[in-house]
Parts: structure tokens; sequence; C-alpha cells
């Protein structure tokens, strides 16, 4: 109640600030600062409140009570359900927050960063947003004890930690419906939409088009990006090709292609001797070595049709059940070809584009060289298959 008064019902010029000597953190509160100041401090050097059924430790005391509730059967705690949906949690401040995607957005203050377009309806998503915009000398940096990684992210850090365990130490979260099972939840609760029919997904929608999707986080971040003026945009340009993009981190992963295997970690497939950059296209690649009843298969709603590849799915409903009405065409501007995918698009630009210009996959084995990757792949089973 005392904290309450002094925030709701202070005047703002009688308001004392605790500043952080360290860092520019600042509260109204005393005792929040000095929790705060945990960050701050090694491990050794502050008691440490640890889980009595697993090696999880923490400085903070109420993060250890958050924890112990994933280690309690939801049958034994208050979970906290959406009056709007099936939506339910063990965390009151989850609820607080999912409850905002059932209201206008015009009856819900907006918090906006003050450096860029980036608003949202949480005040500490804000928060956590305005990081991006801080150098990491200037915000508490989240140390892993086992190696030299570092984050301005609490999360990412925890994220992180999970490449020192031992796979038997880790809570692994396993679908219902499928063998699909993953060490972060929150990859569990986007992997159960492809069991739902889409009339039981809520639906998130761009105001600007007609474009739907079951992410929040597609339609702001990356489908919005297309409604804006080039000018408006932020584009992240490679120092070695003329490749440009809107994300940061797209630019991270494209610079892989321009070192040798020797300079990165490179990803083994175990089955065989594929080998890639690319992570993901480890993770890709080792569908091929299951039988389509060992793992999740992408099922299109209006015929038979499945695959292993969400993209391919998309791919299917674009061009067999959408009608050029109901998909905006991506057009050349520099000559008149149409197609409804934005990949093709890309792909056939390379056509009006010098070699110079571009990336060029080479062949190790010989002179040949291409715009297009799937094409120097096939280069290589037909021609050098046999002398491998």
């Amino acid at each position: 109640m005392k904290i309450h008064k002094d925030m709701m019902h202070t005047n703002p010029d009688d308001i004392v600030l605790y500043y952080c000597a360290l860092c520019t953190f600042k509260t109204k509160h005393k005792r929040y600062l000095e929790t705060h100041m945990l960050v701050h401090k090694d491990p050794e050097d502050c008691e440490m409140h640890k889980c009595k059924v697993c090696t999880f430790k923490t400085k903070f005391k109420s993060y250890l009570k958050t924890h112990m509730l994933i280690h309690k059967n939801p049958n034994e705690i208050t979970m906290h359900q959406c009056e709007y949906c099936s939506f339910k949690t063990k965390h009151r401040k989850y609820l607080d927050t999912h409850v905002l995607i059932h209201m206008n957005p015009d009856d819900i203050p907006m918090h906006c960063c003050t450096v860029c377009e980036f608003k949202t309806k949480s005040k500490p998503y804000l928060k956590t947003h305005m990081l991006t915009h801080k150098n990491p000398e200037d915000v508490p940096m989240h140390q892993c004890d086992e190696c030299s990684f570092k984050t301005k992210f609490k999360y990412y850090l925890n994220r992180h930690m999970l490449i020192h365990k031992n796979p038997d130490e880790i809570p692994m979260f396993q679908c219902e419906q499928c063998n699909f099972r993953t060490r972060h939840k929150k990859y569990l609760e986007t992997h159960s939409m492809i069991h739902k029919n889409p009339d039981e997904l809520i639906m998130y929608s761009c105001n600007q088009c007609e474009f739907q999707t079951k992410s929040k986080a597609y339609l702001f971040k990356t489908h919005m990006q297309i409604h804006k003026n080039p000018d408006e945009l932020v584009l992240h340009k490679c120092s070695l090709c003329p490749f440009k993009t809107r994300h940061k981190s797209y630019l991270e992963t494209h610079m892989l292609t321009h070192k040798s295997p020797d300079e990165v970690t490179m990803h083994y497939c175990t089955e065989c001797d594929f080998r890639t950059k690319f992570k993901h296209y480890l993770k890709r690649h080792m569908l091929v070595h299951l039988a389509p009843d060992e793992c999740v298969m992408y099922r299109c709603w209006e015929c038979d049709f499945e695959t292993k590849h969400k993209n391919y799915l998309d791919t299917h409903i674009l061009y067999v059940h959408k009608s050029k009405d109901e998909v905006p065409l991506h057009g050349c501007p520099q000559c008149d070809f149409q197609t409804k995918s934005k990949g093709y698009l890309k792909t056939h630009m390379l056509l009006h584009r010098s070699p110079n210009e571009v990336t060029m996959y080479k062949c190790k084995k010989c002179r040949f060289k291409t715009k297009h990757k799937s094409y120097l792949k096939t280069h290589m089973t037909h021609m050098h298959s046999r002398k491998l």
C-alpha cells in the first residue's frame, strides 16, 4: 500500500530518486536500489538462493519463488485464467500482459521508444527494448560463469546456460500431440500452433493490408516493414558485397558466407557427411534422415498435402489455394515478371544483376560459378559426385 501511495499519489516534484552509482538505473524506492545492486556483484560476494529440486540458483529471492513454480504440478498451484480465451498461466503478471492482446489498441496507453518507432502496450517490454539502444558499457551485463559469453538480457543468459548443461539435467518441454520436444517453453508454445485449426487461433491482423499471422512478433518486426517508406528504414549493409537487409541478425548470418570453414564453427550431421556454417541449415537437413512418423509434419487444412518443412507448406498454400486477388503480387521493376512469392522475386532479380554485383557461388573442383546456391548444389551432384 505504501508503494502504491508513493507511486500514484505523490507530487512528481516531491519524489526522491535513488540512483545506482555503477549504471543508469534509478528508482523511487530505496529497497529496489538495494536489490538492483546485486546485479553488480559476483555470485561469490552475495548470498545465493538455491533450488532444492534442481541446480538452479539466483541472487534474488523473488526469482527463486518464481522458479519453484516449474517444479509444481498445475493442480497444486493457482492458475490464472484469461476470461476471454483458454490461456492460463502460473504467473499473474503473464496474465496481465496476455490480456492486452484482447483489448483495442485505442483503449490502451502505448509506451513509446524515444529513439525509434517501437511502441508497446507493456511498460516492462519498453524497458527491455531500450537496452537495444544502449552501449554494453552503459548497462549491467549478464555474464556466463562458464565462458566469456555476456549479454544485456538476462533471458538470453538463461537460454545460453543450457549449452553448458548435460542433456539429462535439462527439463524438456514435450508436445502432447507429437514427439517434438524442446528446452524452451516458448518454442513449445509456438510449435503447438501447428496442431490447431486456424479457427482456434488468435490471429494478428495488419491494419494496412489483409495479412494475418499467428505470430505477433512476426507481424510487427517483419511484415510491417513492407509498409514503410524505404527512406524510413535503417538498412544494415555488408562491407564485402552489395547485400543489405532491414534485420541486423540477417546481416550477421550473411557474413558467414564470406568466411571459410576454418574461420567459423561448422555444424556437422551425425548421419552423413553433410556440414554447414548455419545451424538452421543443419536442423533442416536432419529431416531427410527422419521418417514422416518420426518428425513433425505440417499439414494443409485445404487438402491432403503434408510436408516436413513449414516454408514448403506456406508456399503450397500460396500457390494452390489462394487466388491472385487474395495475394499481393510482387512485380519486377525491370521486366514483366510477377510472383506471389517475395523470395522468388529476389531470386529472379539476380537475372538483372551482373556477376560483380552479387555473391557468386564457386565450385571448388572446376571453374563453374553461379549466382544461385541451389545451382551449385545441382552442379556438384551431376558433375563431381562420382569423383568425391
